[in-house]
């Protein structure tokens, strides 16, 4: 899960329901970057500095955010495997640095028959420009979206 995905679990945009489900739905298997600690903290000052969510909201988020980083998600390291690959992919795609990282760390994640509780992978990113790129890859995308 990216952060653009991850920040609609603490902040409450379109798409968040969605979120939450997922992330309630898959209790230790949500894999994120280590990354999108700085990505979703940025995000939610980002909608302090514009006035969506006022100062005490925006502690309260970004604590709460920072204790479920450390605890209930599983963190995936920024490796030099795994810049290489960012590399390769800002090469092949429109991408955005950070967002070339977020989907490097899911396209280097072990593989199925490993062992690893990861598969079936399944990206989930609010960024459509991500997203194409994740489909191109060859990963299974998930795009929030709340049913009405």
């Amino acid at each position: 899960m990216d952060a653009s995905a991850m920040v609609k679990f603490y902040a409450r945009e379109p798409g968040s329901l969605s979120v939450q489900r997922m992330i309630e739905g898959e209790a230790g298997r949500v894999v994120i970057s280590a990354i999108t600690g700085p990505e979703v903290i940025s995000a939610l000052c980002r909608k302090g500095r514009t006035g969506e969510l006022d100062a005490h909201a925006v502690e309260d988020l970004a604590t709460r955010f920072h204790e479920d980083y450390l605890a209930r998600f599983i963190r995936a390291r920024v490796t030099d495997p795994v810049i290489a690959r960012a590399i390769d992919l800002i090469r092949e795609h429109p991408l955005r640095a950070n967002d070339a990282v977020q989907l490097a760390t899911a396209l280097t994640l072990p593989q199925p028959n490993t062992g690893t509780p990861f598969f079936p992978l399944v990206f989930v990113s609010a960024d459509e420009r991500l997203n194409e790129a994740a489909r191109r890859s060859g990963l299974q995308v998930h795009p929030p979206q709340d049913q009405p």
